[in-house]
């Protein structure tokens, strides 16, 4: 909303108000996932649910189109929409525990259009860093899921263990009774 509003005068009325729709709708579908929480995750696995998922590829779909509404005025704030999407990507990653399925849901289709725009627009060196960026977060995904599962274990592991020596310094091994 607010990129429409910084160059909303450049680009064609009709094309804005339809990508404004399409924010609003995105926004409603979002609205209602918070409003149902029962809706974020699947009945009998603790994983988000396709809603949720297809509201939020939806989200990364409008980002996405943000290049595009450039293309019929020659390029002429394609770095706006370039500072956009990154802002979009840091404020998307910046949780504590990095980027989520959700997160990827919204980043992956945002620069994938992102990248096919910019090449459009004869920019195949940005297109190119699009998708390498792209591909720094897919694999941070990989990277920061295996890292925080570790150090979950890793805390549950000492915590354990702790939690024993402490028992086995105060009780007798043989009838688990607290020691004199």
């Amino acid at each position: 909303v607010v990129f429409v509003l910084v160059v909303g005068d450049r680009i064609d009325p009709t094309t804005a108000a339809w990508w404004f729709g399409c924010v609003m709708a995105v926004a409603v579908m979002l609205w209602a996932l918070l409003q149902r929480p029962a809706l974020m995750l699947r009945p009998t696995q603790p994983k988000v649910s396709w809603s949720a998922m297809g509201a939020h590829a939806c989200s990364g779909l409008v980002w996405g189109l943000l290049p595009w509404l450039d293309l019929g005025a020659a390029g002429e704030y394609r770095w706006i929409t370039l500072c956009f999407m990154f802002a979009l990507s840091a404020g998307a990653m910046s949780g504590v525990t990095g980027i989520t399925p959700l997160t990827a849901g919204v980043l992956t289709p945002m620069w994938l259009l992102g990248s096919v725009a910019f090449f459009l627009m004869g920019d195949g060196v940005v297109a190119i860093a699009c998708l390498v960026f792209l591909g720094l977060v897919v694999n941070d995904t990989r990277t920061t899921g295996k890292l925080l599962v570790e150090l979950v274990r890793l805390r549950i592991t000492s915590a354990t263990a702790a939690s024993r020596a402490e028992w086995e310094a105060n009780h007798d091994p043989l009838t688990s009774l607290p020691n004199r």
